[in-house]
């Protein structure tokens, strides 16, 4: 499978992962759920649907769990091409179908998929390949929906602590969605066209210093330094927190969600 490396050795730790990283709002789910809904699918398409949602790069299950809650009829399936996080989501949600697939080869039917969800992940494979594998799968009018977490950055400490873990990204980073490289691919791949972007309620996320700190250092490329440097930059990102807030304290790290909207068009 074609995984990008900095992800390959970076997520290795399913359940710390999991631990650490923000889930997602009740009103992040229920507006993708409506999305879905409003699908208008061709009758003479009806019969090909295997799923009305597949999420790709589906990770620990952090989006699938919340969403598998408020699911009614809807046909779901996960993919994740990593086999850590993949056990991980497979325990955290038993019964959940499961596949083990990369977005650039997805061992499904032409048109059989009514919706596709990347929660926290399409910039891992923001390329012509994933796209195009994503073209062929989708039913026509189907959609394909991109969601991040995002720490807000308008708040000062925020951005500095942010800033700060994103100068560790090294010299192998994926299209970051901070910096928005991964919509270039749709310049490319153009069956599939942009329709809308939206910021929603971010989930509420906080805990005690050495929680945001795990949470800092599950990003892949923190994963990746060698002990002695992720020893030193922990610290450094402690120094930001503490100039904010008391080591005893509970920390509240805002967030909210950004959602992108994509249409196949024929």
């Amino acid at each position: 499978m074609d995984i990008h490396e900095t992800a390959r050795k970076g997520f290795q730790q399913g359940p710390a992962y999991d631990a650490y990283r923000p889930s997602y709002s009740d009103e992040t789910i229920d507006f993708v759920l409506d999305l879905v809904r409003k699908v208008e699918i061709l009758p003479q398409q009806e019969n090909n649907i295997k799923y009305d949602i597949v999420e790709l790069g589906a990770g620990t299950g952090k989006f699938s769990r919340k969403l598998l809650s408020k699911i009614k009829q809807e046909r779901f399936l996960a993919t994740e091409p990593l086999e850590g996080f993949l056990e991980t989501l497979k325990g955290q949600s038993p019964g959940v179908e499961t596949l083990q697939c990369a977005a650039n080869d997805i061992p499904l039917p032409d048109k059989s998929v009514k919706a596709f969800i990347c929660a926290q992940s399409f910039h891992w494979f923001a390329n012509v390949k994933s796209l195009t594998e994503i073209n062929r799968v989708l039913v026509p009018n189907g959609i394909l929906v991109l969601v991040w977490n995002r720490k807000d950055q308008d708040v000062p400490w925020v951005n500095e602590f942010y800033k700060k873990i994103e100068s560790y990204k090294g010299d192998n980073p994926p299209p970051q969605y901070n910096d928005m490289k991964w919509k270039e691919v749709f310049h490319q791949v153009t069956s599939i066209q942009y329709v809308q972007d939206y910021r929603l309620q971010g989930v509420k996320f906080e805990g005690p210093m050495d929680f945001v700190l795990n949470n800092a250092c599950s990003v892949s490329y923190m994963n990746n330094l060698e002990d002695e440097k992720k020893k030193l930059a922990r610290e450094e990102l402690k120094k930001i927190l503490l100039k904010q807030h008391k080591e005893s304290a509970t920390i509240v790290v805002p967030h909210f969600t950004s959602l992108y909207l994509y249409k196949k068009i024929n």
